[in-house]
């Protein structure tokens, strides 16, 4: 009795999940997609669901409401974040959302001070908000800060890298890139520089990128190892409303429309009808003079980035499986 009495938006919570994957799937069946209200009723689960996983008391969980309208989007590099944002750029004045982009690129550790300096900023941005910046994850809830929807797009890890390899070379159609650092090596190939031995391509620090952005603020996250995997990995499960997949682009803006449609509502009719402006930034994207690297340079490097590999798969069946949930798109192999 005391159980139902202290927790009973669980129970019908837990009713109605049951309920609908029950009738979800029946009616799937028999029409072949979704209806708008299955649809939208998952829609609604999932995001109880991550409320359940995040706060577990009541109050908390009052104060998720507040959440849906605060978004963290602390995202990787080389994996299409500046299409994402130049896209949302396009439609937030149509929504009516403040569209907060950090132009810190290089400092994604930050000393204690600094996040709570950081959760002090956040935590006054008029709602409704996306905040995006590179940064590893900060758990904001433990510092203080007003509790915030956390987002992200991730890549193949070869892919990747290699755009992220040729990108520091060269750029993309940008003007004023790039880059006076790279003098003696900057038209070394990836695939000389595996042949070579060289630390860019053999280090496993450096490669092991996407990991940390996930792990978190410790010191032991940037270090290649289970640890940080399965941290990584229990930081998606429980703080991470949806990441999506580079690879399934249109399917992540759709889940992300689906999920937030208070931020993302146009975003996928944006992608196939920009403006003229929107159009002109996004034709300059592409990383300039990258090169495919050869199958034996590809076998190496999948060989030195298995760790980001398992990452990557892991989430990308999450990712398969809030697609399925919500009847968008195809599962890709």
């Amino acid at each position: 009795m005391s159980v139902f009495m202290r927790f009973p938006g669980r129970v019908i919570a837990l009713f109605l999940a049951c309920f609908m994957s029950v009738l979800g799937p029946l009616l799937i069946i028999m029409t072949g997609s979704p209806t708008p209200e299955v649809a939208q009723h998952s829609s609604r689960l999932i995001f109880e669901e991550h409320k359940r996983m995040l706060y577990s008391t009541q109050r908390e969980a009052d104060t998720y409401r507040g959440a849906q309208t605060r978004v963290m989007y602390n995202r990787v590099g080389k994996c299409g974040s500046r299409a994402t944002l130049t896209l949302l750029e396009a439609v937030a004045p149509r929504n009516n959302i403040t569209l907060v982009l950090s132009d810190i690129n290089n400092q994604k550790e930050l000393s204690l001070p600094e996040q709570i300096d950081l959760v002090n900023y956040i935590n006054q941005l008029p709602a409704p908000f996306v905040y995006s910046r590179h940064l590893f994850y900060i758990d904001f809830q433990k510092l203080g800060a007003v509790p915030l929807v956390h987002i992200n797009i991730i890549r193949d890890p070869l892919t990747r890298f290699v755009s992220g390899y040729y990108f520091k070379r060269f750029g993309d159609g940008r003007e004023g890139q790039r880059s006076s650092k790279f003098r003696r090596d900057r038209f070394m190939t990836i695939d000389e520089c595996v042949e070579r031995n060289d630390d860019e391509c053999s280090n496993t620090k450096k490669l092991f990128y996407i990991v940390p952005f996930f792990c978190g603020q410790e010191q032991a996250c940037r270090e290649p190892g289970r640890w940080a995997v399965e941290k990584a990995k229990a930081t998606v499960r429980d703080k991470y409303l949806v990441i999506g997949i580079l690879e399934e682009y249109e399917d992540t803006l759709k889940v992300l429309e689906k999920l937030l449609p208070l931020h993302f509502r146009g975003i996928v009719d944006t992608m196939h009808n920009p403006d003229p402006e929107t159009k002109e930034k996004l034709q300059t994207m592409s990383t300039k003079h990258k090169a495919p690297p050869s199958e034996r340079t590809a076998r190496i490097l999948r060989f030195r980035l298995q760790l980001e590999y398992e990452f990557y798969y892991f989430v990308r069946d999450r990712f398969h499986r809030v697609k399925k949930e919500l009847g968008i798109g195809r599962e890709q192999k």
